[in-house]
């Protein structure tokens, strides 16, 4: 009998022990899950941080990279409707002398200075197609700012009965912005809004 109360009392302590250790080791696995949800919501937030991080640098590397190449476009024209071969085997000395002449040497006091030009690309199949654009460098922005104030004076501008359009050189990006700012202007006047236009000298882009 005593040794049946030893034995009756050893596994009694030993289930006592062993339910003790599986509530340990429950509560363990417990603490595992929390720490592994924890661990997975940190990495969650981490991970949208960092993509947000990326993301915010990369637009603001294409913003970089859009106004490098305003900046760099800033003393351009771009020139459309002239007729191919006119230019001959020099573009740049062919407009020195182009330019004045389509819009009045006497707006120009020394000889215009063109840095470089050269056609966009080729035409396009078909009869009706328009020769490609020029491109100019102007070598003083101010005199680049001249010939486009007398391009808008002079529209339309025609050369042997030719239409001919000088624009500003911006990139695509620069373009759309203006177009959208352009639009947001034109309904704003027609609300009332804005009862006289709006100063291009203060609300330029990479005028």
């Amino acid at each position: 009998n005593n040794m049946s109360k030893t034995m009756n009392d050893r596994f009694n302590h030993l289930e006592a022990a062993l339910a003790s250790t599986q509530a340990s080791l429950l509560n363990l696995v417990d603490r595992i899950k929390e720490v592994e949800e924890d661990t997975s919501n940190h990495e969650g937030r981490h991970s949208k941080l960092e993509e947000t991080r990326m993301q915010a640098e990369n637009e603001a590397l294409c913003v970089k990279m859009i106004d490098f190449e305003a900046r760099s476009r800033r003393q351009n024209i771009k020139i459309i409707g002239l007729p191919e071969k006119i230019e001959g085997g020099s573009p740049r000395e062919f407009l020195t002398k182009f330019i004045p002449e389509l819009l009045g040497a006497d707006h120009f006091h020394t000889q215009l200075e063109v840095d470089r030009a050269h056609r966009l690309g080729t035409r396009l199949p078909g009869d009706n197609a328009r020769p490609p654009a020029m491109i100019a460098r102007i070598h003083y922005f101010h005199v680049k700012e001249t010939i486009l104030r007398l391009a808008r004076q002079q529209f339309p501008l025609r050369h042997k009965d030719e239409p001919i359009y000088i624009f500003p050189d911006y990139p695509a990006e620069v373009m759309r912005q203006r177009q959208a700012f352009d639009s947001v202007k034109k309904r704003l006047q027609d609300a009332g809004a804005v009862r006289r236009p709006v100063s291009a000298r203060h609300h330029r882009l990479y005028g």
